[in-house]
């Protein structure tokens, strides 16, 4: 199946896949094509032995994030997806809907390729799981990213169960150190982000940030010197302080 990005790297992995309904035609606004669909993406995946990790299934296109235990399986694994999904439209969806699928003289749910972007790093997986969960709150079809029904917004807040079961032992299994995955066990979205459970809140900006380096770097090792490190122990006393007023006294020598 044709893909717009693809890097290809041996063993398993994260990926971020995105596609899309031949001409963004909304036939997922139907809520039962919607849930039918999804357990066809459940079925492809256990077939392929593929780990969803969250998903979103908008009107035109459907978003998700796969951890893939064989990276080369994912191709055959969005074939199958999108072959199962077709033959279940066509054969339910009205005859006006199969006519305006069937643009081109043949009938195609889908487009003939999907997106595909590989997760390497912790940072990468919090921007694009927000970006999916966010995705039906963007559109204007809900208030709350939670109480969208076809999406994994809801069991990643609060472990509600879904259509869908995520697996989210698979994104824990690729961190190592176990600060990282105690961080990642308690990522959860909250209105239209995502925050980390535990965590401190987020201050406004009212002083420039700290300095750690002077304006210009070396540009060669040997340049290098111990004056390099301008570190500035007033401002981070006087920051020190500030966070220490606005949070209302917790213990600020966690920072």
């Amino acid at each position: 199946m044709p893909v717009r990005t693809r890097l290809h790297i041996p063993g398993s992995g994260l990926h971020f896949v995105t596609t899309t309904v031949t001409e963004w035609i909304p036939v997922f606004a139907d809520a039962a094509l919607a849930r039918r669909a999804l357990v066809q993406l459940v079925e492809a995946c256990k077939i392929y032995e593929t780990s969803i990790v969250a998903y979103v299934l908008m009107p035109s296109h459907l978003h998700a994030l796969l951890g893939t235990r064989q990276n080369e399986r994912l191709s055959q694994l969005m074939r199958s997806f999108k072959s199962l999904s077709s033959k279940l439209v066509k054969e339910t969806a009205s005859e006006d809907l199969i006519r305006r699928l069937s643009i081109s003289g043949k009938y195609a749910l889908w487009q003939p390729r999907f997106d595909e972007l590989t997760i390497y790093s912790e940072k990468q997986f919090k921007i694009k799981i927000e970006y999916i969960h966010n995705n039906p709150v963007k559109d204007g079809i809900v208030q709350d990213a939670a109480s969208y029904p076809f999406s994994s917004a809801g069991a990643w807040l609060s472990d509600i169960p879904g259509i869908v079961p995520i697996d989210r032992d698979f994104v824990y299994q690729l961190t190592s150190k176990p600060a990282r995955r105690r961080r990642l066990a308690g990522t959860i979205l909250d209105a239209n982000r995502l925050l980390v459970r535990g965590s401190r809140p987020r201050l406004p900006r009212l002083l420039p940030p700290i300095r750690l380096f002077r304006a210009r770097q070396p540009s060669t090792p040997a340049a290098f010197s111990p004056n390099f490190y301008c570190f500035q122990p007033c401002r981070l006393l006087l920051i020190r302080r500030l966070i220490l007023s606005l949070s209302g006294g917790f213990d600020v020598r966690a920072f």
